[in-house]
């Protein structure tokens, strides 16, 4: 017999979660008829919209690779007359954990009279308005939905929701392919080349002391195309005159990047002598310089410009496409069965700050990771309360109140599920 046990979950202030909450009650039962309601009053995952003509159709590139391939004269009104003009196409896309929870969404599914939850590679929720009134895709069309993901894997099936009855219905699935605007992004990166960022000696000023330095140009290449540089000293009243000896070496290593000056060490058998020191050039010299760094400047700022473009394109890209025909506005998921065979069931009684909730008043997600897994558990569900022990879990509570408790992979680490799974400890 599986003891009944007490799971003792530190309630977390709203402010310091990851979604924003509100201290108005909430009642968190699901009607009958409503089958996606929204975890929290004042939070919900954002989408955007998309303006089409629907005369001339469209194709709809996502910033993570994904698009949306939209078809002339593809929609009708709910009376099946066709819509002209512009349509709004309103999108939202769900792939986190933190996406799934907020969403509301239903991850059950029933496989031989068993319910089993669902593990997505990547969910969404289109929708269609013209002039403020619903449309519906054409009965002789469909959109093809190119969606982005991480998820590799070839056992993802694509699923509509049914948001009357809350089944999900099966529409079999699709092949993986490599996103090929990723592998396009990463090889324009490998090929691009950001030169040297250019530098710039100042100007000599009138009655500075100058001297010039014979300089290897195989170890100092950025000085070999100014014409008559020479070299003064930072500190206005040194002498440089202390310095006119007999050297054999003269190193230079970079001291003040912002006034590009040098320590300048000199050598011989007797002795070293570092001063600090930068690069100028007369006026005549120094405005041809100028007018060659500008053009630099631009060219390097934009390649600079360019790569921060790729690298920003490159994280948001997803790794590969599962491309489908959507027939109906709605809620669509790539979803596989959850399967964690080494689980451990118990059904446990939420004591948090020393306060009972019932089953009711709550909805539990225990989420792991390594799995991009998000079960989801409430009163009916809560005697097949399950967690792996092999594996890190968390678990996030949704209270009333749009108050949040959150139970930590440190929390399930302590836990004896050795016990737990012969009915003899009890969690506190």
């Amino acid at each position: 017999m599986i003891k009944r046990s007490t799971l003792s979950v530190m309630v977390i202030i709203a402010t310091t979660i990851l979604f924003q909450m509100c201290s108005t009650p909430q009642d968190l039962s699901v009607d009958a008829d409503e089958h996606v309601k929204p975890t929290f009053e004042n939070f919900d995952v954002t989408g955007e919209t998309f303006a089409i003509n629907s005369d001339e159709g469209r194709t709809i590139d996502l910033e993570n690779g994904g698009s949306i391939v939209i078809s002339p004269m593809a929609f009708v009104n709910a009376n099946g007359d066709q819509i002209t003009g512009e349509v709004q196409i309103s999108l939202r896309e769900f792939y986190t954990a933190a996406d799934i929870i907020a969403s509301g969404i239903p991850m059950k599914y029933e496989v031989d009279g068993k319910e089993e939850s669902f593990v997505s590679a990547g969910m969404f929720e289109m929708k269609g308005t013209s002039n403020g009134e619903e449309v519906f895709i054409a009965p002789n069309s469909s959109i093809e939905y190119n969606m982005a993901s991480n998820e590799t894997d070839t056992d993802f099936d694509f699923y509509e929701l049914n948001e009357q009855s809350g089944k999900w219905k099966n529409n079999g699935t699709a092949p993986v392919v490599a996103n090929e605007k990723k592998a396009e992004i990463e090889a324009e990166l490998l090929a691009l080349s950001v030169p040297t960022e250019p530098i710039l000696p100042a100007k000599a000023d009138k009655g500075d002391q100058v001297i010039s330095l014979d300089i290897d140009y195989t170890i100092y290449p950025e000085f070999r195309e100014f014409h008559g540089l020479m070299w003064t000293a930072v500190d206005k009243n040194f002498d440089l005159k202390s310095i006119q000896k007999d050297w054999t070496s003269i190193d230079l290593e970079a001291k003040n990047t912002s006034i590009l000056s040098f320590d300048v060490t000199y050598s011989n058998d007797e002795e070293n002598y570092t001063v600090e020191m930068k690069p100028v050039l007369s006026e005549t010299d120094y405005q041809k310089a100028l007018d060659r760094f500008n053009g630099k400047l631009e060219a390097f700022q934009a390649s600079l410009d360019r790569k921060s473009e790729l690298e920003k394109m490159q994280k948001k890209h997803r790794d590969v496409i599962r491309t489908f025909r959507v027939r109906k506005f709605g809620i669509h998921n790539w979803d596989r069965i959850y399967k964690s065979p080494n689980t451990i069931i118990f059904e446990p009684d939420f004591v948090i700050n020393e306060e009972h909730f019932h089953p009711e008043e709550m909805m539990i997600f225990v989420i792991t990771p390594s799995d991009n897994a998000v079960v989801q558990y409430s009163g009916a569900s809560l005697p097949n309360f399950s967690v792996d022990p092999n594996k890190v879990n968390k678990m996030m509570v949704v209270l009333p109140h749009d108050r949040v408790a959150v139970f930590k992979a440190k929390d399930f680490a302590a836990v004896s599920f050795t016990h737990l799974k012969n009915g003899k400890y009890q969690l506190i």
